[in-house]
C-alpha cells in the first residue's frame, strides 16, 4: 500500500519518507501520464524545444537530490521522449528512413555498441547508467529498429494480425503479471516444478506457470463492465464512437 500511494517504480533512499518497496513497471503509467500533461501544457508556448529540454533538464537534476511521489520526476523526463516523437511523425521520419534503407543498418550498429556498451539504467528514478548520451541515443535507435522489425512481421498478415490483437492486451496482461507476481509464493512452487521437470530450465518454467494465469486475469478484465476501460483503451474509443454515431441519427 505504501508503494503504491508513493507511486515510485524503483526502490531510492532519496524518497521524501522511506519506501520499502516500489510499484514495479507500472511507473510508466504514472510518468506518461505526467509526460502528456506536461507536454500539452508546453505546447501552448512559444520556443517549445526550449521548454522542452528545460523539463527535461530539472527531472533529470532534481532527482540526484530527491525522489518526489508518482513519477512525476520521470514523467518530466519522458517529455523529450514523447516530443522526439511528435516531431517525427510531423516530418514523416519513417518516410524518410524507407527511402534510405541504409538508416535501418546505421540505427542497428548503434543499438548493437549501446547494449554492449551498457552501463546499467533506470528510467523510473532517471538514472540513465554512466553513459546517458549513449543510452539515449541507444534508445532512439533501438526504437527505430523495433518499428522496422515490427514492419517486416506486419508482411505476414496472420502473425501480424496475432500480435496486433495480443498488443492490444498488453497493458492488462502486464498489470495482472504484476499482482500475481506479488500475490503468489513463486519461489515455492517453482521449486516443486524445478524438482518436477529438472531438464526444463527455470526460465521456461516460470513462464509456462505464469503465462495461464496472466491471460485468463486479462480475459477476466476484458469482461468487467468501466474497468475494462480502464485496461482496454480501444473499448473507450468504440464506446465514444458508438454514442457518436447514436447522437447523429
Amino acid at each position: 500500500g505504501m508503494a503504491a500511494i508513493y507511486g515510485s517504480g524503483d526502490i531510492s533512499n532519496l524518497t521524501l519518507w522511506r519506501v520499502d518497496l516500489r510499484i514495479g513497471a507500472i511507473w510508466f503509467l504514472l510518468a506518461l501520464f505526467w509526460a502528456r500533461l506536461l507536454l500539452h501544457c508546453l505546447a501552448r508556448l512559444p520556443i517549445i524545444p526550449v521548454w522542452v529540454v528545460l523539463c527535461f533538464a530539472v527531472g533529470y537534476v532534481s532527482s540526484r537530490y530527491v525522489l518526489l511521489p508518482w513519477s512525476i520526476q520521470s514523467g518530466m523526463c519522458a517529455v523529450a521522449f514523447l516530443y522526439l516523437g511528435y516531431l517525427a511523425k510531423k516530418y514523416d521520419v519513417l518516410g524518410m528512413v524507407k527511402r534510405f534503407p541504409c538508416v535501418w543498418a546505421f540505427a542497428f550498429v548503434i543499438w548493437v555498441v549501446d547494449i554492449v556498451l551498457f552501463g546499467g539504467m533506470s528510467m523510473a528514478v532517471n538514472n540513465y547508467g554512466s553513459r546517458p548520451v549513449l543510452a539515449v541515443i541507444g534508445s532512439i535507435a533501438g526504437t527505430l529498429c523495433v518499428v522496422g522489425i515490427s514492419q517486416l512481421i506486419d508482411r505476414v498478415p496472420a502473425l501480424g494480425s496475432a500480435l496486433s490483437n495480443i498488443g492490444q492486451a498488453s497493458l492488462a496482461i502486464l498489470c495482472v503479471h504484476l499482482i500475481e507476481d506479488d500475490a503468489l509464493s513463486w519461489q515455492i512452487y517453482l521449486g516443486v516444478l524445478r524438482t518436477v521437470l529438472p531438464q526444463v530450465p527455470l526460465v521456461m518454467l516460470s513462464f509456462i506457470g505464469r503465462l495461464p494465469i496472466d491471460l485468463i486475469g486479462a480475459a477476466l478484465l476484458y469482461h468487467i463492465p468501466v474497468i475494462n476501460e480502464w485496461f482496454y483503451p480501444q473499448l473507450t474509443k468504440k464506446k465514444h464512437k458508438t454514442n457518436m454515431v447514436s447522437v447523429t441519427e
